[in-house]
């Protein structure tokens, strides 16, 4: 079976690399061996490699390095020598032969040196099964269970089961069958010249309840990967960690990947984003290298055409080695193999002229309605009309969006669960990575070994100064967050902790403030507390996000996440658009509701009507909430004001409620006169308010002396310089 392997695997490997003029010279060379009296050179010369081949390949299929090293020279060597000096030939050749001679020689040294140059930049590549164990570890939920074959990915974060949640299988042999589909394929060389450790590594996923077939990404809310993989391997989809961005910072040695298809790019484009400082960006790819002067929050891109390889020859792999350097500031940077990439790149970044025709073509080629969507939101915010035909098969193509009511709906129109994306890791910061402001630092002993781990306990907020735990800064895309706290009390508590959650950029300017209500907590076991902001500025915001107890108890903190809301982003995207393409996307397909205002508050700011997604609602889930607002005359500094909805009990008492800065209307629309304008919030129901009846309570009040704004005309009852709305909301178990 062995020696079967030899013959079918191992000869004709030597074939292809040896070529057929250095193999006719080996099989020359043999007849000195098999003569009656046969010549010693040649024993020597061939006894070596022959009983190598047959006896380290034969008894066990030898590594196909070693086999190269060992074999290769001595092949070579052998041919050599029967074309220069022939068995039995006499010295003094005709000079023909002497010149062939010496051709065979040169050419059989290149191919050694090509197919050796070859190996060497291989071989100083990470491993694929390095690359895909990396690759599947952010972007396969924890839940799928994950099956290898021989060539075995080990890792701790998959389940033994999929539990009906999905599974994965990474494979070097055949694909499965059906339903199995291809997820991404690691492959950096052709199957004629096999590294052992770059066995191409094929990883298949079995369509369950979170993911079908031919599934599309709702949202392009993007981090750089944190693999460190130095080599990308461009055939499949990205999910919410993306391998072709990266996040520069000021660095003396510059950052560099390498991209790797089967398929030659025939064009591509290099996107920079800059931070909020000026800055000298260098970017080198396809041997073209290029420095950028960027000013604060600049953003530039180009194509390249024809991108030239970077790496070693190869019928099947092309290589492309990009090169990035920032010297003074933040900045990020993308390599767009695919209009799909780019054009919701340059949309998130603000210049929506740019973005419009990469959005339209991905759409239409994609068949995404979220794409769709974004192209209709450019060319509206850019001013630059589409034609009839195309502005009608793109309101046609985002029209599934306005029924998007629930997570069963978001994964029949793009294939894929808000739960998938919900499950993989975005931002997460531990409690130590958390610069505090009066809060001291604890040893708080972790659930494991009784390892003691530095956190922060933040006392209460009657301390003076005041205590606060502040993020560094994030750079976020547009859309909706859902921002979760890991916390325990300092002891025991029964009531809830009002604690408030302020999102600032770097100008300290408030774009969201909002209340937390923590439940009551146990003084030894953690809890996790979630809320939703929206961020829908027209570029790359770099952010903070400032924590700030509202209450006499001490709470500590163990760690912050912060992940995309898929399903309010996907909804806040379909009511940014035109109304033909997004009609009452809370509407009766949600069970919710729209309550008319109509009042008038200081300043000329009418709050014209109140959306709910759900008259009904259960503890936990998050409730949808889309004021729509008119500014009815100029100069109010809307960045400093905030909408506040309390949900008030029978006795008048606020229960719960959510604040939101209006900066939104200035980042969405640009807010014109008498041009009524909604934007999208969200509200995740406390688990510890009691199921019941609560009546809707609104107001307007200014974010930096919280002082209500005065009600200067309204047909509903007031209170507090608050309205009541008729229809209440209804919370279950």
């Amino acid at each position: 079976m062995t020696l079967a392997f030899v013959f079918r695997h191992t000869l004709p490997l030597f074939v292809r690399l040896l070529g057929p003029l250095t193999c006719f010279g080996i099989l020359l060379g043999l007849k000195g061996i098999f003569r009656r009296r046969p010549d010693p050179r040649a024993v020597i010369l061939y006894t070596l490699p022959l009983v190598y081949f047959f006896l380290g390949g034969g008894l066990r299929p030898t590594a196909h390095p070693i086999v190269q090293t060992l074999m290769t020279p001595l092949l070579f060597i052998a041919a050599a020598v029967v074309f220069t000096r022939p068995f039995g030939r006499p010295e003094n050749d005709h000079s023909a032969l002497a010149g062939l001679r010496w051709v065979v020689i040169a050419v059989s040294a290149a191919l050694l040196l090509s197919t050796a140059g070859r190996e060497v930049f291989l071989f100083g590549q990470q491993d694929t099964r390095r690359l895909a164990l990396a690759w599947m570890e952010e972007n396969v939920p924890p839940q799928f269970a994950v099956h290898t074959d021989h060539y075995a990915l080990p890792s701790g974060k998959f389940s033994a089961l999929s539990n009906a949640v999905g599974c994965a299988q990474a494979l070097t042999g055949p694909p499965p069958g059906p339903p199995y589909q291809c997820l991404k394929t690691f492959s950096l060389e052709t199957d004629s010249l096999p590294v052992h450790r770059n066995i191409s590594v094929r990883l298949y996923a079995e369509p369950a309840l979170w993911l079908q077939p031919g599934f599309r990404m709702p949202v392009f809310q993007r981090r750089p990967a944190l693999t460190g993989n130095r080599v990308i391997c461009d055939n499949g989809p990205e999910f919410l960690r993306s391998e072709k961005m990266l996040a520069l910072v000021p660095d003396e040695s510059p950052t560099v990947r390498w991209l790797v298809r089967t398929t030659p790019l025939a064009e591509a484009w290099l996107c920079i984003q800059n931070g909020n400082a000026a800055n000298l960006v260098e970017l080198s790819f396809s041997g073209a290298r290029r420095s950028v002067s960027l000013k604060a929050g600049a953003v530039v891109w180009w194509r390249v055409p024809a991108p030239q390889s970077s790496g070693p020859r190869d019928p099947v792999h092309a290589w492309y080695r990009l090169s990035a350097q920032s010297f003074y500031g933040r900045a990020r940077v993308l390599l767009a193999t695919r209009p799909e990439e780019i054009g919701p790149f340059l949309f998130n970044a603000g210049n929506h002229a740019d973005a419009l025709p990469f959005l339209t073509s991905a759409a239409a080629a994609t068949r995404n309605p979220a794409l769709a969507a974004m192209a209709l939101l450019a060319s509206s915010r850019a001013g630059q009309p589409l034609p009839p035909a195309t502005r009608a098969g793109l309101e046609r193509l985002a029209a599934p969006l306005s029924t998007i009511g629930d997570d069963g709906r978001l994964r029949a129109v793009f294939g894929i669960s808000a739960r998938y994306l919900d499950a993989l890791d975005f931002i997460t910061l531990a409690a130590t990575n958390l610069p505090p402001t009066g809060c001291p630092v604890i040893a708080d002993q972790a659930a494991a070994g009784g390892l003691a781990m530095e956190k922060y306990a933040v006392p209460p907020a009657l301390t003076n100064p005041p205590p606060f735990i502040m993020t560094p800064f994030l750079q976020l895309d547009p859309g909706v967050y859902t921002c979760a706290l890991r916390v325990r009390g300092t002891e025991k508590t029964s009531t809830p902790t009002p604690w408030r959650l302020i999102v600032r950029d770097l100008f300290d300017a408030t774009l969201v403030a909002t209340d937390i209500v923590l439940p009551p907590l146990d003084g030894r076991r953690y809890t996790t507390v979630s809320t939703n902001f929206r961020l829908w500025a027209g570029g790359l915001c770099e952010v903070r996000i400032f924590l700030e107890p509202q209450s006499p108890v001490g709470v500590v903190l163990d760690q912050i996440t912060l992940k995309p809301d898929v399903l309010a982003t996907v909804q806040a995207l379909a009511r940014a658009g035109p109304p033909a393409a997004a009609p009452e996307p809370l509407g009766a397909q949600c069970g919710g509701f729209k309550q008319p205002v109509n009042t008038l508050f200081a300043g000329g700011l009418r709050l014209v009507s109140l959306r709910c997604s759900a008259a009904t609602v259960q503890r936990g889930q998050v409730l949808g909430l889309d004021p729509e607002f008119r500014l009815e005359q100029p100069g109010l500094d809307l960045p400093n004001l905030a909408i506040f909805i309390h949900f008030t009990d029978a006795a008048g008492r606020i229960v719960f409620q959510g604040d939101y800065g209006l900066a939104d209307l200035l980042h969405d629309h640009a807010l014109q006169l008498a041009a009524p304008r909604s934007f999208y919030k969200s509200l995740t129901i406390p688990s510890s308010v009691s199921p019941g009846v609560y009546t809707l309570r609104v107001g307007v009040c200014q974010l930096n002396t919280a002082d209500r704004l005065r009600i200067r005309a309204s047909p509903l009852p007031q209170q507090t310089r608050a309205v009541l709305l008729a229809q209440p909301l209804r919370v279950t178990e």
